[in-house]
């Protein structure tokens, strides 16, 4: 539990001070609300998908090969079923 606390605890300062620097990049050049509110939900978005699937790649590479199959199998049935188009 420590270790994930504090992996938690890195992750949320890293992710504090990227988004403390873009705020003040946006106010320095004088964006507008609208905009700025645009940038940060990107930024949200596209942090977190990374993340995920840096941490999905770190626990496939600890876990068997036919476990590692079972779990690929599981995502990509679960993409499949919330596809309406198939």
């Amino acid at each position: 539990m420590a270790v994930i606390a504090r992996t938690l605890n890195k992750k949320g300062k890293k992710l504090s001070k990227t988004v403390d620097l873009n705020h003040s990049i946006m106010e320095k050049i004088k964006l507008t609300s609208d905009l700025s509110q645009e940038i940060k939900t990107y930024h949200l978005n596209s942090v977190s998908k990374q993340e995920y699937q840096n941490e999905l790649k770190a626990f496939l590479g600890m876990i068997s090969p036919g476990l590692k199959l079972k779990v690929q199998f599981h995502l990509l049935s679960k993409v499949f079923q919330s596809n309406s188009l198939l």
